[in-house]
């Protein structure tokens, strides 16, 4: 929890300010789940704050919320036929408190987080700057934001799946796939794997998982010298 509120305070997801007249702020909770690898074993004990969305009103705290995640399809679609068919490097990375990179465009008060409210200013809300998790729009503006970042590098989007890009660079190429949080990268060069690696590290907070061996609930398994693919 202490974590999570430095990450908080670090991507400046609110300001502390009075609540104004004929607002209702939204509350918070705390949720916490077990991170685990492949073999069920506990990695991380993770605790994020979450807002109270469902207590958001339409046209004054959001508007438009539809948002996409990849289709597990092209998942398999990706793996089976670039990393099995033609031995293309798989790596993966992970990105961290993703709803914190986009940009609230709607004015929305939430009550301070229970456990965390500041001495002498528990009569103060935090007029939220930041798309917290739960917030309606939230994917939506994750999703803006690292659509018009990839697109800016001179990826294109997948006809097929919008959460799929793509980019040529002569005989290479790379894919991202993007399902929320988690993303793939396939690509027949490991440089320019790499470059794309540091490029994402510069403008977002990302850990590097290194070669992909599970995502999505999925095993992933290979055999380099048969050329094979394994999903578990």
């Amino acid at each position: 929890m202490v974590d999570e509120m430095a990450s908080l305070h670090k991507n400046e997801a609110w300001d502390l300010v009075e609540l104004p007249a004929g607002r209702k702020p939204i509350g918070s909770k705390w949720m916490f789940k077990k991170k685990t690898n492949a073999e069920g074993k506990v990695e991380k004990y993770k605790a994020w704050l979450v807002a109270k969305g469902y207590s958001q009103v339409p046209g004054i705290d959001f508007g438009d919320i539809f948002s996409l995640v990849a289709k597990v399809t092209s998942i398999i679609l990706l793996l089976s036929v670039t990393a099995a068919a033609f031995d293309f490097e798989v790596e993966q990375m992970d990105v961290k408190t993703a709803f914190l990179h986009g940009d609230l465009e709607e004015e929305i008060y939430m009550k301070q987080p229970k456990g965390f409210v500041v001495k002498g200013k528990k009569e103060l809300v935090c007029k939220l700057k930041k798309s917290l998790y739960g917030l309606k729009q939230s994917p939506r503006m994750w999703y803006q934001k690292f659509d018009t970042f990839i697109r800016g590098l001179g990826f294109t989007r997948s006809k097929a799946d919008h959460y799929v890009h793509f980019k040529l660079i002569g005989d290479r190429v790379i894919y991202l796939v993007l399902y929320v949080d988690d993303m793939l990268l396939v690509g027949n060069d490991k440089e320019i794997i790499q470059d794309l690696k540091t490029q994402l590290s510069s403008k977002f907070d990302m850990k590097d998982l290194g070669a992909a061996n599970y995502i999505l609930g999925m095993e992933i398994k290979r055999d380099w010298a048969k050329r094979k693919l394994w999903l578990n």
